[in-house]
């Protein structure tokens, strides 16, 4: 054997550490990117989720059923040409008779809702307002029905990028 061994030393050579730094870069890159991607789509679902069709949509749905839910199957009146709804129902539970309206119609691009008084009593005075609400913008077409007991709304929203398409039906009190 030679009086000169070669000495191994531990460690890394530079063409290890820069391997190595390549594969964490790109590693790194990678995992940037996946993360960047679903912030995107994160964002995306959340601008549809709380976009103003799907806001609008819902607030419509919900003022639209609470209050046919509580009117009178004696009290609707639709436009032949089925452009608005009115309904009648009791202002409280010790209400004689029919003493309050709403009717729901739009007005340009808002679904609006009217609501009053009524006084039968009163021939010259039998109706009178109280407030008109918008209830959402972005109306594109509203079409009200009725079926038996039940009162229809379909609603379609568009604000130019998002469509919706709303249906609901709410059932009258029989008396």
């Amino acid at each position: 054997m030679s009086q000169y061994k070669r000495q191994r030393k531990n460690g890394f050579t530079t063409v290890d550490v820069a391997i190595a730094g390549l594969i964490l870069i790109i590693a790194m890159l990678s995992i940037g990117q996946i993360l960047s991607e679903s912030q995107k789509g994160w964002n995306l679902i959340y601008n549809r989720m709380y976009s103003e069709v799907v806001t609008g949509g819902h607030i419509a749905k919900r003022t639209f059923d609470s209050i046919v839910r509580k009117s009178s199957s004696k009290g609707i009146t639709i436009d032949p040409d089925s452009k608005w709804v009115e309904v009648h129902y009791y202002d409280t539970d010790g209400s004689s008779f029919l003493d309050r309206y709403a009717k729901f119609f739009v007005s340009g691009n808002l679904l609006r809702v009217e609501r009053g008084w009524l006084n039968p009593n009163d021939a010259a005075n039998p109706k009178g307002t109280i407030a008109t609400d918008t209830i959402c913008g972005n109306v594109n077409k509203c079409i009200f029905k009725q079926s038996g007991n039940s009162v229809h709304m379909m609603l379609t929203l568009n604000t130019g990028t998002e469509k919706m398409l709303i249906g609901t039906s709410a059932i009258l009190h029989n008396n």
